[in-house]
C-alpha cells in the first residue's frame, strides 16, 4: 500500500501541530509483529528480534502528518535492520528536496536522503514523548 501525499496535498491538510514542521512530508517507523517460531534454526535466527527478545516480523510504515496510513513495506525477518529496510523498501524516492522526514531514535537513515530532504528524530522522555504544562499540573493534583 502506497499512496503517499505530493508536498501541495500535504501542505493542505496539514495540522495545527506542525505549524513548526510545515515541511514535514512523512512519519516514519519501523514496526515488529510477533510470529510463530519458525521450524527451522537458520529461520529462528532470522526473525528473532533482540530488541522484542521473540520472533518476529518486521515492516516500515509511513504516515503523513494527518494521521494517514501512506506507506506499507513488505515484512523482514524481525533481526533485519530498520535502516536495512529503509533501503530495501524505495519510500526514499519519494521525497524531494525541501521534505522533512520525522523519525524514531532507532532511525539512522540521513546517509540514505537524497540531497535536500532533512531528518528530524524528536527528543524522547523517558515513557512518555508528549510533556505539558498540564502533565505538570497533573502530577501536583495527584499527590495532594
Amino acid at each position: 500500500m502506497n499512496s503517499i501525499l505530493s508536498q501541495q496535498k500535504n501542505k493542505a491538510c496539514l495540522p495545527s501541530v506542525f505549524n513548526n514542521f510545515m515541511n514535514c512530508r512523512m512519519i516514519l517507523d519501523c514496526t515488529e509483529i510477533h510470529t510463530a517460531i519458525p521450524s527451522t534454526m537458520e529461520l529462528q535466527k532470522l526473525t528473532y528480534s533482540n530488541y522484542k527478545h521473540r520472533n518476529t516480523l518486521k515492516g516500515l510504515v509511513g504516515i503523513a502528518p494527518n494521521g494517514v496510513l501512506t506507506f506499507c513495506s513488505l515484512l523482514y525477518p524481525g533481526s533485519t535492520y530498520d535502516k536495512q529496510i529503509v533501503k530495501h523498501s524505495g519510500v526514499i524516492d519519494v521525497f524531494n528536496s525541501g521534505d522533512l522526514i520525522l523519525a524514531d531514535k532507532g532511525s539512522l537513515i540521513s546517509d540514505l536522503l537524497p540531497e535536500g530532504v532533512s531528518l528530524n528524530i524528536p527528543p524522547f522522555l523517558g515513557e512518555t514523548s508528549i510533556y505539558t504544562k498540564s502533565s505538570d499540573e497533573n502530577i501536583d493534583y495527584s499527590e495532594s
